[in-house]
């Protein structure tokens, strides 16, 4: 997959749409996921980005909220957390690997996720679980993300990278 260019993933994904019985050869939606992430894939290449900050936002039971912020500089990574949402909370050096930090970011892959995870079925949970994700990129670029006890992919790694326990 990740040699075709973006002439021939399109002609992939215009046979499977052409009309509604060529889907039948393409039983998996992964597979057409696996498209959609490739022409993303060349999209973001064309101009390469480094991450600056990563911001999440979690809020907790009973409307208790915690911020956490990272950024990205030239000489390391600076975190910070506070237990009440502030803009600017103190950041400090942080102690880990930055390199294995910036690996970690980028293999969570901020591109791929959707700007949405609202709930899904007939039963809602009222407390915990929402969030928000705002990633700055070093060419301005920000891409934002917000759900409601549902996740994106590679969540996980997220949240290890600011050292939460799931």
């Amino acid at each position: 997959m990740d040699e075709l260019n973006a002439e021939q993933v399109l002609a992939l994904l215009t046979a499977a749409f052409i009309n509604s019985s060529n889907l039948i050869m393409y039983p998996r939606i992964e597979s057409i996921l696996s498209w959609l992430k490739r022409l993303k894939d060349i999209d973001w290449q064309k101009k390469p980005r480094q991450i600056t900050e990563v911001v999440l936002e979690l809020e907790g039971v009973f409307g208790a909220a915690a911020r956490y912020r990272l950024l990205n500089t030239e000489d390391g990574v600076i975190s910070s957390a506070s237990g009440y949402i502030q803009k600017d909370a103190p950041c400090l050096q942080d102690e880990r690997n930055a390199d294995e930090i910036r690996d970690s970011l980028k293999k969570i892959h901020f591109e791929y996720w959707l700007a949405s995870y609202p709930q899904e079925g007939e039963w809602y949970v009222m407390e915990g679980g929402q969030w928000n994700v705002s990633v700055t990129y070093d060419d301005g670029t920000v891409l934002k993300s917000r759900g409601d006890n549902t996740y994106p992919e590679n969540w996980d790694i997220l949240l290890s990278v600011f050292r939460i326990a799931n």
